[in-house]
């Protein structure tokens, strides 16, 4: 649908808590990520709505701040949480496995981005006033 022509309504998707960040999969221009504040985070397809989730990922203890896309590696998204934690996320067939977790000391995690020049570099921002 087009949001620009006021005779069609947005898609929605139901979502279990409130979503704290969205990233697009660079490698399918159809497939977007939410971050809740349940911890979890949620792959819909745009082209299919409402409809059940591509997969549902519960990925921390408390809400996922932010996810982040490697540009270089298909499949690979980050996640950032007020748990502390980084985990990094294979998500190769809809089965998404941790490959990484890390506690990077910089309190609770708001942003996190992938590099866009280098494919291991990953910018953490958190709580503490510290970047890594």
């Amino acid at each position: 649908k087009d949001a620009r022509t006021p005779s069609q309504s947005c898609y929605t998707w139901p979502v279990t808590a409130g979503v704290k960040s969205l990233a697009w999969d660079p490698y399918n221009g159809y497939h977007f990520v939410a971050s809740l504040e349940d911890g979890t985070v949620v792959c819909f397809d745009a082209r299919v709505a409402p409809a059940a989730s591509i997969f549902t990922l519960h990925a921390h203890t408390e809400a996922v701040t932010s996810v982040s896309y490697n540009l270089f590696g298909p499949n690979i998204l980050a996640t950032g949480s007020l748990d502390q934690t980084v985990k990094l996320w294979d998500l190769s067939n809809n089965q998404p496995t941790c490959v990484a977790s890390k506690n990077p000391s910089v309190g609770d995690i708001f942003s996190i981005s992938f590099s866009e020049d280098d494919r291991f570099m990953l910018a953490i921002g958190g709580k503490i006033g510290k970047l890594h």
